[in-house]
């Protein structure tokens, strides 16, 4: 038996086909790209290389393009979501000011009461203090303010 110089049997100068050998393989060297600048271009070369990888693969194309619709529906709903979250805050805040104004009125009156109860209370000491027949003492005040 003969073989040849890739390992070929050999009979009777003819090649035997039934037990040839695989041709050897090469492993192509990765090509060496510039490292990127910035981020737009970091993410131009992922996504080139996503994309070469994705085109000798369809299984994992289908995968991307699900991931990408689970994605848009969960930033979808999330929206949803945030918009209704941000509609009862507005109803709250809307109850809140109305409540507030409320407490706030009562408050004013509340003060102009007090005000009106102490002016007069300071008008009757001072035309006591300009009446010379007015009884010594201490000048009493209204007790219930007007309304």
């Amino acid at each position: 038996m003969l073989v040849d110089v890739h390992g070929n049997l050999v009979v009777n100068g003819v090649r035997d086909v039934s037990e040839q050998q695989a041709p050897p393989t090469y492993q192509v060297p990765p090509t060496y790209r510039p490292l990127p600048i910035g981020t737009t271009q970091l993410a131009g070369q992922a996504a080139g290389d996503v994309v070469s990888g994705l085109a000798k693969s369809p299984w994992m194309l289908g995968i991307v393009v699900i991931n990408l619709i689970g994605i848009v529906a969960a930033v979808y709903f999330l929206n949803l979501l945030i918009g209704g979250q941000q509609k009862l805050f507005n109803e709250l805040m809307t109850v809140q000011q109305a409540h507030l104004k409320q407490i706030l009125d009562g408050q004013a009156v509340q003060y102009k009461s007090i005000l009106d109860v102490h002016n007069r209370e300071f008008d009757a000491l001072v035309d006591m203090a300009k009446s010379p027949s007015s009884p010594q003492g201490v000048p009493t005040a209204p007790v219930r303010p007007a309304r």
